[in-house]
């Protein structure tokens, strides 16, 4: 009864002006070049990757596909490329409760972009209807699974309330910030830092650096905020030869040359 009364509140106009804050919140700020998703498939399952009972695993995106059906269908099928997502609301409200039947096409188109060989058109009338069916007996667990997967392809992640995040890009930024990217006018700064850093080391100096050292060196590069000494971790290191040695600037350096103390490599 609880799982009707979500379904049926989310498939009428009464969801309506939500389906316009929905699109303005995520759709809109979508990056175009991500919007219309390509989903490679996976070789080693031919199929929608993550189960239909895995909605556990994140619940923000389950809240989504129980309590805002329409819009958040929509949504997955919009992404897909297969209709603008007005389009797509509309006939899920028309459809109402008959929804997930007519919309099990798509859902089988959706698997065949994900590597399932067989074709809608090679199903018999018989197991069209069954699977019909079933998208209607499992339509909530069938929109999380469809939505987990155009979300991942795409690189977003939406929670509660139309608050969407861009997994991507902190990705990315994080990996930036890990690496210590050294391009641009930061450069300059960060390799004055990096020789005080160095000397320290290379006298006998202390392994944990203030802010004139390595923790400044991380800092200059995009890293970690240095209001506290910071360790002289491999990591840092590394940094430093990358950044010192001229051959290797920009470079990562061979297996054999990682290491300061076991080469003795001076800078």
């Amino acid at each position: 009864m609880i799982s009707l009364f979500f379904f049926s509140t989310g498939m009428t106009v009464v969801s309506a002006p939500f389906a316009a804050i929905y699109k303005f919140n995520t759709l809109n700020s979508i990056p175009d070049a991500r919007f219309k998703v390509h989903l490679h498939p996976n070789p080693n399952i031919l199929d929608l990757e993550f189960p239909w009972f895995s909605f556990t695993e994140d619940t923000q995106t389950f809240l989504h596909a129980c309590c805002c059906y329409a819009p958040r269908v929509a949504h997955t099928y919009a992404a897909a490329d297969f209709a603008p997502y007005w389009i797509l609301y509309k006939d899920l409200v028309m459809y109402n409760i008959f929804a997930p039947i007519k919309f099990a096409e798509y859902r089988w188109l959706l698997r065949n972009r994900m590597g399932l060989a067989r074709e809608w058109e090679d199903l018999t009338e018989k197991e069209r209807n069954l699977y019909r069916m079933e998208a209607c007996a499992c339509w909530p667990c069938y929109a999380y699974q469809e939505a987990k997967q155009v979300d991942t392809a795409m690189g977003i992640s939406i929670s509660c309330c139309c608050q969407l995040t861009d997994v991507l890009a902190e990705e990315e930024e994080a990996r930036a910030e890990g690496l210590g990217i050294l391009n641009g006018p930061r450069a300059s700064a960060v390799l004055a830092q990096a020789g005080g850093a160095i000397g320290q080391r290379s006298s006998g100096g202390p392994a944990a650096m203030g802010p004139g050292g390595v923790g400044a060196l991380v800092k200059a590069s995009g890293g970690i905020d240095d209001s506290a000494p910071q360790a002289l971790t491999s990591e840092n290191i590394q940094i430093l030869e990358d950044m010192t040695t001229a051959p290797h600037i920009g470079q990562r350096l061979p297996d054999d040359a990682q290491s300061l103390t076991s080469k003795g490599r001076k800078t």
